[in-house]
């Protein structure tokens, strides 16, 4: 996922995660009495079989079909035949990209016909594994926008290019630092609300409140712009580094991706065996995909502007302190200029702001584990940001790109100030799962990407999502 990031938009990762942890989990189930799988037919005829080696046909069977056209599918090859040897066989790629595999265990043979049958089952809404249009019967509708694009990068002529400020602009992001050209963002996957869910009935984007109108509730969204602007104005070391740790953007895995990542972590930590970890990631993957559909379905119905547009056009008129820049610390400017605590070459990312993906992704992860092992937090608990390790404002060494003197080479000595962040060492710690979820949640107002409502919609239905798909999974497991 994080090797192949630029082709996978985070509801394409909560896809991939609700596929590869079904075919776990529907493989798994074949060989345990008190399981039942969710999408795949339940076999008989199981019994002396390798329950480890039909969990890895079927994990391997979801990541060819997922990855197949990528180069990073030559490390799964090469790790089956470490672990298969001989009997592990790949043919020449057929017409749909697939290796064609065949091997003499009927252990890891039967975990590829499950997972073919739960590929199958997702891929019936017209899209393939990792959410890209297959042919099938489901239209594509690509999303029009209601203003114009952003012609300079980082600055909205908004009355040129905004017809209304409820609603998104395309921005035009620059292709590297410092550079004048910039290319203009296109709704990432505008069809995902229509992919194959396991309990998200379509229709929750229409029970949400929706984000506060500039129109209809103007002084409710001048708040909540402000409030981001406010974070901006009050950034400090700490406030960066929650908003880089979970940021989950480039050469990530994506806020699902991140929350799977810490299942893991909990699993390990709490020694469980096959039966009990193929059903945790179950819940963690199918709640992801969950996730993604309903939040990309809430960004696609109501089309809301991200804090950029926000403030530049809605206090355009205002000079706020904020963030001036990479390495140059807090400063005045025009709010007509304002910018978020983001790489240049990335700024906001490019689908709408209501609701969060990242609330409602870590809201789906934290309730998934609340359900399954309670509300402490038992994965690793803290992480280490060394000093100099930020993504935006990391120390750079003469000699290194992007080197220059006595800026990023020296730590920055408070807000007001240039230099490197972290200046010294910071550790992030977690007690709950809901701590961590409120954590990625605000973080993205640090970041300056979402306002509040963005985040408390989010994460309330993400939470809402991770309790309905417990239920319907507990189901079962008898």
């Amino acid at each position: 996922m994080r090797n192949n990031f630029d082709s996978l938009p985070p509801p394409a990762m909560g896809r991939i995660l609700g596929i590869f942890t079904t075919c776990i989990h529907d493989g798994a189930a074949q060989l345990n009495p008190t399981m039942k799988p969710a999408y795949a037919t339940e076999r008989r005829g199981t019994e002396g079989l390798n329950v480890v080696a039909v969990v890895d046909g079927a994990a391997f069977h979801a990541l060819q079909k997922m990855f197949s056209g990528f180069t990073t599918i030559d490390a799964v090859r090469q790790r089956m035949n470490a672990l298969y040897g001989e009997s592990m066989r790949f043919g020449d790629p057929g017409p749909s990209g697939l290796f064609f595999a065949t091997t003499d265990d009927p252990s890891f043979n039967l975990g590829m016909e499950v997972c073919q049958e739960v590929v199958a089952t997702f891929e019936s809404d017209g899209y393939d594994a990792i959410g890209h249009p297959n042919g099938g019967a489901i239209e594509y509708t690509e999303h029009e926008p209601v203003n114009d694009d952003q012609e300079e990068p980082g600055f909205t002529n908004c009355g040129s290019e905004i017809h209304d400020l409820d609603h998104w602009q395309p921005l035009c992001v620059p292709v590297e630092n410092g550079s004048s050209v910039c290319e203009v963002q296109s709704m990432l996957s505008p069809n995902a609300g229509r992919w194959t869910t396991f309990v998200y009935d379509g229709q929750e984007s229409l029970k949400l409140p929706g984000p506060p109108s500039y129109y209809g509730d103007h002084d409710e969204y001048i708040r909540q712009a402000r409030e981001v602007a406010e974070f901006s104005a009050n950034m400090t070391d700490v406030g960066k580094v929650l908003a880089e740790h979970w940021a989950d953007g480039p050469d990530t895995t994506a806020p699902g991706g991140h929350w799977y990542r810490i299942a893991m972590e909990a699993a390990k930590n709490l020694g469980l065996g096959l039966y009990d970890t193929a059903k945790l990631l179950f819940l963690m993957g199918i709640s992801q995909n969950d996730a993604g559909v309903a939040a990309w379905e809430s960004k696609r119905h109501f089309d809301f502007a991200r804090p950029i547009t926000m403030i530049q056009c809605g206090l355009g008129d205002e000079t706020l302190e904020s963030w001036l820049g990479p390495y140059l610390g807090l400063g005045t400017l025009p709010a007509s200029r304002w910018q978020p605590y983001q790489a240049t070459t990335f700024v906001t990312p490019a689908f709408q702001g209501y609701v969060s993906g990242h609330s409602t992704f870590s809201g789906a992860g934290a309730g998934a584990m609340n359900r399954f092992v309670g509300e402490e937090y038992v994965a690793p608990k803290c992480r280490r940001i060394e000093e100099g390790g930020s993504l935006f404002e990391g120390r750079v060494r003469e000699g290194e790109p992007g080197y220059v003197e006595g800026m990023t080479d020296v730590p920055n000595n408070g807000p007001y100030s240039i230099g490197y962040a972290p200046a010294t060492d910071v550790v992030l710690c977690w007690e709950t799962w809901d701590e961590a979820a409120e954590e990625s949640g605000i973080s993205r107002l640090h970041g300056g990407i979402h306002i509040i409502a963005d985040h408390i919609d989010g994460k309330a239905m993400g939470l809402k999502l991770a309790d309905l798909v417990y239920e319907k999974a507990i189901q079962l497991w008898t």
